[in-house]
């Protein structure tokens, strides 16, 4: 799907939701905003957890990236 038809579609879902009482926050493309770096610093700890738990060492670690929002947070959760 093209970002400008999701940002659109993210857009008109969150009117609905608003005006049937809920509190959407929409969250851009590649998580590129504070709010979804953050959730990708969940990922990395989660990672990071599990990898200890099964007794895994994670020398690297190969993602995409666009906007560079997954990638902040994934480096700001490994630096933990």
């Amino acid at each position: 799907m093209a970002a400008p038809t999701c940002r659109k579609r993210s857009r008109r879902l969150a009117k609905r939701l608003k005006s049937q009482g809920a509190k959407p926050y929409v969250i851009p493309g590649g998580g590129s905003n504070a709010i979804g770096a953050l959730g990708y610093v969940h990922v990395a700890l989660e990672l990071l957890t599990q990898a200890n738990e099964m007794g895994l060492r994670i020398d690297r670690l190969v993602h995409a990236t666009g906007s560079a929002g997954t990638q902040a947070g994934l480096v700001a959760g490994w630096k933990r």
